[in-house]
């Protein structure tokens, strides 16, 4: 039986770093001022066994230089872009969250999306989904919509 071929990568679903490669491609490009490689695969984790994708690339243009502490000499290393789909949850939604679904369907979900947004670093879009979150629990509350945090 030949064994799967592994890879490092960031479980979306358990957050688990191993994963067996499901699928690849390889997309290159070469000119003669610039190259530049990019893979692709389909990741199932070891973990959960969940599905994700991971994409990897780098180009002559994108490298930095450091020190090489063995020689001492000065060496020039590629930067490497690596993304994942769906990403990687930046925050965890707390344990109780589940509990908001299971009270109100439209709540949990806008909940859902300002976690979704979180993860997707968008902090503006989070932001203004928490408001949104906010004025509807005040709803669910009963609280007067028009009333201010300065009234008692």
């Amino acid at each position: 039986m030949a064994e799967n071929k592994f890879e490092v990568g960031h479980c979306p679903s358990c957050g688990a770093e191993r994963a067996d490669v499901v699928a690849e491609h390889k997309e290159e490009y070469r000119s003669r001022d610039f190259d530049a490689v990019t893979y692709y695969q389909v990741l199932e984790c070891r973990g959960c066994g969940a599905h994700y994708f991971k994409s990897n690339s780098s180009n002559s243009e994108d490298y930095h230089y450091y020190c090489d502490d063995e020689t001492g000499s000065e060496t020039r290393e590629h930067i490497e872009t690596v993304n994942y789909w769906p990403p990687a949850a930046k925050r965890k939604p707390p344990e109780w969250a589940d509990e908001i679904r299971f009270e109100d369907r439209v709540l949990g979900s806008l909940f859902d999306d300002v976690y979704t947004a979180l993860s997707n670093n968008l902090a503006v879009l989070a932001a203004i989904g928490m408001r949104t979150v906010f004025d509807r629990a005040s709803e669910l509350l009963k609280i007067d919509p028009p009333r201010h945090f300065r009234t008692n």
